[in-house]
């Protein structure tokens, strides 16, 4: 189940009350604030979809409580450099001005030309909407990939968490179901198959939760209104 509304924002209201007076164009705390507000906004859809796989990974295991919120805590920690080069220096920087002018609407509040203030962001919204998605599909890709540790970690707790339940089990084998071989080496193959089908659904999960226009993960009011507080 997914929600069809947006997302409270309270990330957004710590922010603001430490914005900067006086800024030129989109640097600094401009910068610094608009890419943390970006993964503070996807922090929650993450989390839902972390726990819906959660709850399908537990028709086969209980993994250990809270084990699951690593791979929210390590896109936490590692998703600002990357999410700041994918929107700043990668599409919105430089100058508005055209031939020596600044056109109608720029910098503030609604920029026709691609630069790096803050009324281009908001006329580009859509553009920045993807720029900020695919970058954050790309970054739990990396994060649950078969070479990450954090795909690791949570491989060995789940191959741990099918043992436990095996052994509490009056009938171990039913938890070996879908096992082609009774070796234990086939078994252990068969749930790390079932691990990865899970755990690869992930920016799926996300896809289905923003919808395919992203109007599930847009927050277009208040980011805004929020980047236009930067002058």
């Amino acid at each position: 189940m997914y929600f069809t509304t947006q997302l409270p924002i309270t990330f957004l209201t710590a922010l603001a009350l430490s914005l900067p007076t006086v800024i030129s164009a989109c640097e600094g705390d401009c910068i610094v604030d608009i890419t943390n507000a970006w993964i503070g906004n996807y922090t929650t859809p993450i989390s839902i979809c972390v726990g819906e796989i959660t709850k399908k990974m537990a028709h086969t295991a209980d993994m250990p409580p809270g084990s699951m919120d690593l791979i929210v805590n390590t896109f936490k920690k590692t998703a600002y450099d990357p999410m700041k080069t994918a929107i700043f220096p990668s599409y919105f920087h430089g100058k508005c001005q055209q031939n020596g002018v600044e056109p109608s609407g720029c910098p503030n509040p609604d920029c026709p030309v691609v630069c790096g203030t803050p009324g281009s962001m908001v006329h580009f919204y859509k553009k920045l909407l993807e720029i900020v998605y695919d970058e954050v599909r790309r970054q739990l890709k990396l994060i649950i990939s078969q070479d990450s540790e954090v795909y690791k970690k949570l491989l060995a707790e789940f191959l741990a968490a099918v043992d436990k339940r095996n052994g509490d089990q009056a009938q171990p084998r039913r938890v070996f179901r879908f096992s082609r071989f009774g070796s234990a080496h086939a078994r252990g193959e068969d749930m790390k198959e079932i691990f990865n089908k899970h755990i690869s659904s992930l920016p799926s999960e996300i896809e289905k939760f923003c919808d395919p226009e992203l109007e599930h993960c847009s927050w277009e009011m208040p980011m805004k209104k929020f980047i236009l507080s930067f002058p």
